[in-house]
């Protein structure tokens, strides 16, 4: 239901395999993948290119249950605890 992608990954970036993820959606004609990505970097060029990919939302490391809590919820994932 929702993805949490991290922007520094192995062979290839966050945005770099979100903007991938698009196209295979459009081309196929699949329904959006929602994504949430993860940085280490608060500010810059990282966080425009992944927001810029498609990523619904940001949010930066460390990530805390709360956070990831408030998101589920956000998104309608589960109900307010």
């Amino acid at each position: 239901q929702l993805v949490f992608m991290d922007q520094e990954m192995p062979g290839m970036t966050g945005a770099e395999t979100e903007t991938e993820i698009k196209k295979f959606e459009a081309e196929n004609l699949l329904s959006e993948t929602r994504v949430i990505g993860c940085t280490a970097h608060k500010d810059g060029p990282e966080i425009q290119q992944f927001l810029q990919s498609g990523i619904m939302k940001c949010i930066e490391k460390p990530i805390s249950v709360g956070i990831i809590k408030d998101i589920l919820q956000e998104y309608q994932i589960i109900e307010d605890l």
